[in-house]
């Protein structure tokens, strides 16, 4: 007995075996509240040290799912950038502002920190050569893709706040600002902050590019 058990620990704590991707088929459809490097190594039978070699910390741990998330998402939605530039642009917006929207409450723990064969790179360049193809530079291109990734991330935060139990925190704390006596003061700022909806939905987004595809059409040959 003395000599099976410290054995059976060591089995328990060692990294054979473990990787990345074990870890991530574990936490996934975790609550992101329970989510702790306890749980998932109690999940995989295993010792929560183990997981340090491949993890570093929870914070770690809840960007690995979230960049998993974005990345089943985005592709799926990503699939097929037809059309033209326009359309080509607008599939891409969706599809980003769909997976940072399918991380839920992770959405803080994203980042991009892509493998150089990151497999989202594909629509990124098929954005790029459409645009290229249809009269903007390089460089314009590229300051499109960075403006167009910037609006749908903005929207897909909008939108899990939005979800959130509590709603999203703008419109009270506007509210608020404007006190709550109904006088004649910005009349129309307090017509706007009493919407309950429409500020920060599908509609708002589609308005955003809608904008931008328009700014982006009088660019062409600018450059």
């Amino acid at each position: 007995m003395a000599t099976t058990e410290p054995t059976a620990r060591r089995r328990a704590g060692s990294r054979a075996g473990l990787d990345r991707e074990r870890i991530l088929m574990a936490a996934r459809g975790m609550d992101p509240d329970s989510l702790t490097m306890q749980a998932v190594a109690d999940r995989l039978g295993v010792d929560r040290k183990a997981l340090h070699y491949h993890v570093s910390d929870r914070a770690g741990l809840l960007r690995l799912v979230a960049a998993d998330r974005f990345e089943t998402h985005f592709l799926a939605a990503a699939a097929d950038l037809a059309g033209e530039w326009r359309e080509a642009l607008v599939s891409y917006a969706k599809a980003i502002r769909t997976g940072l929207i399918a991380m839920g409450t992770l959405v803080d723990f994203f980042r991009f920190d892509p493998a150089p064969d990151y497999p989202s790179f594909a629509p990124v360049e098929t954005l790029l050569r459409r645009m290229i193809d249809a009269g903007f530079s390089a460089r314009q291109a590229g300051r499109a893709l960075i403006l167009v990734t910037g609006v749908a991330m903005m929207s897909a935060r909008d939108e899990v706040l939005q979800a959130t139990d509590e709603g999203h925190p703008q419109l009270p704390e506007l509210r608020r600002a404007l006190g709550t006596d109904a006088t004649t003061s910005y009349p129309t700022l307090r017509a706007l902050a009493q919407e309950e909806s429409g500020l920060y939905d599908d509609g708002q987004f589609e308005f955003d590019l809608r904008v931008l595809i328009r700014g982006l059409e009088g660019e062409i040959g600018q450059e």
